[in-house]
């Protein structure tokens, strides 16, 4: 008689981890892993996490390219007519703040912007360029709000740099 008493308990027991344990939020209810990695959490990349880490990374253009061969994480995004100097930078210092302060094991990123038209055209455009290693890039917790301050930034601690077209479409973006 003692052994149903000790399987009925054990099985009530049971019941109650599972129950409470299913009323806990998950990940996704609190925001996602891109969200608590801003709060401490870190994530580690791998090739079946990189797809859904980068998915939610709040960004205004297209990733047309990911690859992650550790510990160095290249992205290539696509910039759209419209979307502006602004929409760059905040887009890349995202990528660059989840990847130093999101993960554990991203060493280097690259990450280049092409222009839409020329993409489209075979040519492939580039734009503009990232290139940091976790060590230079420094804390990057809080990023300026400022368009210029946060292109000085970039370019200080994340080696940001344009080339001749990107530069023309900045200038040209500030006149009108």
């Amino acid at each position: 008689m003692r052994w149903r008493e000790r399987f009925a308990v054990a099985t009530l027991l049971s019941v109650a981890i599972a129950a409470s344990l299913s009323i806990l939020p998950t990940a996704e209810e609190r925001g996602g892993s891109i969200e608590a990695a801003g709060y401490g959490l870190k994530e580690k990349l791998t090739d079946s996490n990189l797809v859904d880490l980068l998915v939610d990374l709040p960004k205004k253009m297209e990733i047309r390219r990911a690859s992650w061969n550790s510990p160095v994480l290249a992205v290539d995004y696509i910039m759209q007519p419209g979307q502006d100097e602004k929409d760059v930078l905040q887009d890349l210092s995202k990528l660059a703040q989840f990847s130093v302060e999101g993960t554990t094991n991203i060493d280097e990123i690259q990450a280049r912007v092409y222009g839409a038209d020329s993409w489209e055209q075979g040519s492939e455009q580039l734009l503009v360029s990232l290139n940091t290693r976790r060590g230079e890039a420094g804390n990057l917790r809080k990023l300026p709000k400022d368009t210029d301050t946060l292109r000085a930034m970039l370019e200080k601690r994340c080696r940001l740099s344009f080339t001749r077209k990107g530069l023309e479409m900045i200038t040209k973006d500030k006149r009108t």
